[in-house]
């Protein structure tokens, strides 16, 4: 690796030469000393810019013999002591003044292939000495990546934070709606780099929220990526159809359409069409690398992945306990959805142990650290018990006892249309609260008390 490290081809020693060489030549040209940066020189050369920065300081033009005077201390472990060594950087340069600018691009190009080399064998040496592959292909990406952005040290002066925060206040856009009143009251809307968990136990309408949500989000012009480990893609497309033409999706199943429903199905397919290139359907993502290069690739507002502990380690990991791994995942989205600017919404599945309306990090199956990477955390839950529902009707104007028994009732026959809790447990930039949610299991449709009122 060291060789590697050293290869020759990862330097200019010339072009290091010509710059020193012409600084000195040309005196005039030395104020570039003060913008140069030392990484972009190697070796013995870097001392001597070194030296020469420091002699400069004063901005006073440097002679040669000054800059020698300067190397001779010790601080620069240098074996120069003739004048004779820097005198062949002046007698031997071929650079002119208006050749400088570009002799600094490509011993700065250089610098960025040996910082490429190094990432790239420092990722390898962590791997080998039981590093988490997740972890090793995201931060290598992320360092390789910038190497080809705009470099500067990625913090913001106060004024120009002051600019950001007016240019934001002044910004009359309207913010992309969840389309259910707790949630945008509360959270404020679909925002760019938030991490929203999406709870609830297996068969309670984990998707048909997300895909209601995300339906909501498409229909205001934003781009959506589905990532299902659970459906194939054409599942998902046709959960959407169903949403959109009201058809009931027993005949989806059944295969059981009248002239009427393939007239509504045209025209939901239609409707559909129209978001061409803002609803991408992906079920061949299995782990969080590859969902990082579509989200790369094609810049999604809001992505859903269902569901968080379906996904795969990375080939190769070495990391073996559940908890661990989907933990990792976890960071991994979070570190996603800042460095991209996109919110994701990850659904994750809820113990069964647990009883009554769930709270806290300790309800989520295999991971309590989801909840704490997460800005806001929504729970469904199944309402089984008469006092639990008139709780959650509590916060929208109550329910009488006759009214709640029938709910109940009809929750537990698990018939067609049903009551759940709509918990927002937690808003790392708000109030949380809980609310009714209707679930209507023919249409794949969910609505809240606002929602109700509308159809």
């Amino acid at each position: 690796m060291d060789n590697l490290k050293n290869d020759r081809r990862l330097k200019n020693k010339t072009a290091e030469q010509d710059v020193i060489g012409l600084m000195l030549l040309k005196p005039e040209v030395q104020t570039a000393l003060d913008i140069v940066p030392i990484s972009i020189f190697t070796d013995t050369e870097q001392a001597i810019i070194q030296g020469f920065k420091n002699a400069h300081k004063s901005g006073k033009e440097v002679t040669i013999v000054e800059l020698m005077e300067e190397l001779k201390k010790p601080s620069y472990n240098l074996n120069i002591y003739t004048l004779s060594e820097l005198t062949k950087f002046v007698s031997d340069c071929t650079l002119q003044k208006d050749d400088l600018e570009k002799a600094i691009m490509v011993l700065e190009d250089l610098r960025k292939k040996r910082e490429f080399v190094n990432y790239s064998l420092e990722g390898i040496e962590n791997l080998l000495n039981g590093g988490e592959l997740e972890s090793q292909v995201i931060e290598t990406s992320d360092k390789i990546e910038k190497l080809i952005q705009y470099q500067n040290d990625g913090i913001n002066d106060i004024n120009s934070l002051v600019q950001k925060s007016m240019n934001r206040l002044e910004n009359t856009d309207i913010q992309t709606k969840f389309g259910y009143s707790l949630l945008d009251k509360n959270i404020g809307g679909v925002k760019p780099g938030d991490y929203t968990i999406i709870g609830a136990k297996s068969g309670v309408g984990k998707t048909t929220l997300a895909l209601n949500i995300a339906l909501n989000v498409l229909e205001q012009g934003k781009k959506v990526l589905i990532i299902s480990r659970e459906m194939t893609d054409v599942d998902v497309f046709d959960r959407f159809a169903t949403m959109v033409s009201k058809i009931p999706s027993m005949k989806f199943r059944n295969k059981d359409f009248t002239a009427d429903d393939w007239k509504r199905f045209v025209s939901a397919s239609g409707y559909l069409g129209e978001y061409e290139g803002k609803l991408l359907i992906d079920n061949n993502s299995t782990k969080i690398s590859d969902i990082i290069k579509l989200v790369r690739k094609y810049k999604p507002d809001l992505v859903v992945i269902d569901y968080l502990q379906l996904l795969s380690a990375e080939d190769g990991s070495k990391l073996e306990n559940a908890e661990r791994i989907i933990a990792n995942i976890s960071r991994n989205i979070r570190t996603m959805t800042l460095k991209y600017n996109c919110h994701v919404m990850a659904l994750v599945q809820l113990n069964n142990s647990f009883k009554g309306i769930p709270h806290g990090e300790n309800v989520i199956r295999q991971s309590a650290t989801v909840y704490q990477d997460a800005t806001s955390v929504i729970y469904l839950h199944d309402l089984q018990d008469k006092e639990e529902l008139k709780f959650v009707y509590s916060s929208v104007g109550g329910i009488g006892d006759k009214e709640a028994e029938n709910i109940i009732k009809n929750n537990k026959s698990k018939k067609s249309t049903s009551v759940y809790a709509f918990k927002l447990d937690k808003n790392r930039n708000g109030a949380t609260g809980v609310e009714p949610i209707t679930f209507i299991r023919p249409q794949f449709k969910m609505y809240d008390n606002d929602g109700l009122k509308n159809i």
